[in-house]
């Protein structure tokens, strides 16, 4: 069978590759970017997310009712 020119190989990188990549960009991150991207918030330290306790009341009345649906 004859292949098509326009068709391309796939590129599959291993977990290495990706692993390096990955060391590769974090190399250039400050300090500062570095704890952005692991979630702590400027001059303080992590906070859970934020629920909004009205949504998830009414989630949880919505799921304990058998006539809600």
């Amino acid at each position: 069978m004859k292949r098509d020119k326009r068709e391309q190989k796939v590129f599959l990188p291993s977990s290495h590759d990706i692993r390096q990549a990955c060391d590769r960009i974090q190399a250039g991150w400050s300090e500062r970017e570095r704890r952005k991207r692991a979630g702590w918030i400027e001059g303080g330290h992590w906070l859970p997310p934020l629920v909004e306790t009205d949504a998830l009341q009414c989630d949880l009345s919505r799921l304990s009712d058998p006539q809600a649906y």
